[in-house]
């Protein structure tokens, strides 16, 4: 059911003239953003509808959506090459309105009851037509910074990455919250031709086209580090999100790690990468939990003269 909402509300068309059709939305919904493009009709003044509206929009909503359950957390924003307004209308009668600014986008967020909820996106100036992407998710680490950067990734060329390959050369991982032990750690060698500074600023070292571990994350995290060990300043790190968001650790000195304190749950490809090309350079990977914690410090740490590797364990 939730991949036929899903469905819908991609396919659903979009009119500045004629009543949408109402799209559902159920908790966990897939996939996670929405998003669905339109243009503004520019006729009438949102002023006329809620005083602390600005911008001119349609006579009838542009989307309509059915809450199908109340939602702690929901976030609606609207990219645009201008500056647009949206305005949300509540099944109780009240507004929200918000106007972009320059690199800020239109965006509501917070607690929405169940209901039917009218979406209007609005243009500067009467008469213009401002084409957007309105994006809906219950995720707060997904927001217009995010998704801006996941467009200029995509953008690039992929340099030749295979990002749907769904088993890496390496060790693979399917972990919940609260996993134990904790840290997970695998070993292996990796590195390639592919120079990953396409990628990203922060994007360095060379990497072979097929991931090196697929992990996969049963649970939303409230914060996750993965760290490289055992060659400081030599392996690099490249982390593809669920939403194709590049994440990338290279530093000089040290080890490369990748931390955040929101990870949705979903598939991410992970390649370990050389700092060059062609070379293939020994490391450790784990996966912790811990934050600034003995665990998290002494993740991919450097054995001891004589000291056994840790037994290899499934998680799944």
């Amino acid at each position: 059911m939730r991949r036929l909402l899903a469905i819908l509300w991609l396919l659903a068309p979009v009119s500045a003239h004629a009543q949408p059709e109402p799209i559902a939305i159920e908790h966990g919904f897939t996939p996670d953003p929405a998003r669905q493009t339109g243009r503004t009709a520019g006729a009438l003044a949102l002023s006329t509808r809620a005083p602390s509206c600005r911008g001119y929009a349609g006579e009838a909503p542009d989307h309509l959506l059915e809450l199908r359950e109340d939602f702690a957390f929901l976030r609606f924003f609207v990219l645009a090459a201008q500056d647009v307004t949206l305005a949300v209308r509540a099944p109780d009668g009240g507004w929200r309105c918000v106007s972009a600014r320059g690199e800020v986008a239109a965006l509501q967020e917070g607690r929405f009851a169940a209901g039917r909820y009218e979406v209007f996106v609005g243009g500067p100036t009467q008469g213009e037509r401002v084409f957007y992407e309105l994006v809906v998710t219950e995720f707060r680490s997904v927001g217009p910074r995010e998704e801006r950067e996941a467009a200029t990734s995509s953008a690039r060329a992929e340099v030749g990455l295979e990002v749907e390959r769904p088993e890496g050369t390496g060790r693979d991982r399917r972990i919940r919250r609260g996993f134990l032990p904790d840290p997970i750690e695998d070993r292996g060698a990796a590195g390639g031709a592919i120079d990953a500074r396409a990628l990203g600023a922060s994007c360095r070292g060379f990497v072979a086209a097929g991931p090196t571990h697929v992990l996969t994350l049963r649970d939303e995290f409230d914060y996750l580090r993965v760290q490289l060990g055992g060659a400081p300043g030599l392996a690099t790190l490249v982390l593809r999100t669920p939403g194709g968001r590049y994440l990338c650790s290279a530093p000089e000195q040290g080890n490369a790690f990748i931390d955040q304190d929101v990870w949705p749950e979903g598939v991410y490809r992970i390649w370990v990468g050389a700092s060059v090309a062609d070379a293939q350079v020994s490391y450790r990977i784990c996966y912790t939990e811990a934050r600034l914690s003995e665990a998290a410090a002494t993740c991919g740490r450097d054995l001891a003269p004589g000291e056994a590797p840790p037994p290899p364990r499934e998680y799944d």
